[in-house]
């Protein structure tokens, strides 16, 4: 059996005169971990695409293709997807990149391991996903659009979060507590090509968690791993640094009913799927979906070391019974870039 595994950032398709370091990191650390479970299951071939321009390829076992320029890559991830067994994506959603990625692997007869492109769609789009589960009766923060050329001060509620409509790693993510603020920050919003298309959220102060969920479709299956503590920056900007898992003193049942009472709103949905959540400091038993991660996320790096399984291979016998997945009794601490660490 032949995996493909393709990661966005460090493939080369994304042009280095805009590269995010960011992204980079995080979308670095989620392919290595990938890649050496990967490397672990006895006649799995491994393949993915590394750019060029980087630094030699530091995983042993796993074959490469080089790609010099997004050209190069983009012709390369439609070669590998038609020839092998199974493609996982890792890319960040802004801008349709998911998806229209997705959806190439699909027009060469490749096969995802990970949501359809409808689903990614419906994942990557904030307004319509919270306006999905409200729909449904799920509770999630109240969404509204946002035009950084129209709207006012007096059109958003303090405090409220301003943000892209389909960002991504708390890119262009803003904690706006008062008109002054509002007005000191308009300017740089309008510079933003990221909110281009932005919404506006009111403010809940709680605890940042996320709940991974493996899903099966074809047995109606939804397994959630444990939930994991997010730490976000303090500066009003959310930005991710890293978290803690398994998390301590939350209702982890609870938690996961959430998590997987959204990802059963959004057909589609396969594989791997982090889901974050907000527990309000004023009803701590009434968890708050965020939003619905479609691919892998650098929980990942967490769950890989905790999981008494190996979570790659979990997700290719997504087909057949795996049976559960069990836990180590340890608790795990990782970072953006890559670093893990046990710290109980």
């Amino acid at each position: 059996m032949r995996l493909f595994v393709s990661e966005f950032v460090c493939s080369g398709a994304w042009a280095q005169e805009s590269l995010d370091s960011s992204l980079l990191a995080e979308g670095r650390s989620m392919l290595l971990a990938v890649l050496r479970d990967a490397t672990r299951i006895p006649g799995l071939e491994v393949v993915t695409i590394w750019s060029g321009q980087r630094e030699r390829f530091p995983v042993e076992g796993v074959a490469f293709q080089v790609a010099h320029s997004p050209e190069e890559e983009i012709e390369l991830l439609a070669e590998l997807a038609a020839l092998s067994d199974v493609t996982l994506l890792i890319a960040p959603e802004f801008d349709g990149i998911l998806t229209h990625r997705a959806l190439l692997v699909e027009g060469v007869g490749g096969r995802l391991c990970g949501p359809s492109p409808l689903a990614i769609s419906t994942c990557t789009d904030k307004l319509e996903l919270a306006g999905h589960l409200q729909g449904a009766g799920l509770p999630t923060i109240p969404t509204s659009e946002f035009s950084v050329t129209h709207d006012t001060s007096a059109t958003v509620a303090y405090p409220c979060v301003i943000k892209p409509r389909d960002g991504a790693g708390s890119q262009e993510t803003y904690l706006v507590e008062s008109v002054a603020d509002f007005e000191r920050l308009l300017p740089r919003w309008k510079q933003s090509s990221l909110l281009r298309q932005a919404i506006w959220q009111p403010y809940i102060v709680g605890r940042a968690v996320s709940v991974g969920v493996m899903v099966t479709p074809e047995q109606y299956r939804y397994q959630p791993l444990p939930p994991c503590e997010q730490t976000l920056s303090t500066d009003g900007r959310f930005a991710y640094q890293g978290g803690v898992l398994p998390a301590r003193g939350v209702d982890a049942v609870t938690l996961q009913h959430a998590a997987v009472a959204a990802c059963r709103q959004v057909p589609g949905l396969r594989g791997y799927v982090g889901v974050d959540l907000i527990i309000p400091d004023s009803h701590p038993g009434q968890p708050i979906v965020v939003e619905i991660n479609p691919r892998i996320t650098t929980s990942y790096l967490g769950y890989s070391r905790l999981c008494e399984q190996n979570l790659i291979a979990t997700l290719l016998q997504a087909d057949s019974d795996a049976g559960e997945l069990t836990w180590k009794s340890d608790q795990w601490e990782y970072s953006p870039t890559g670093e893990v660490k046990r710290i109980q």
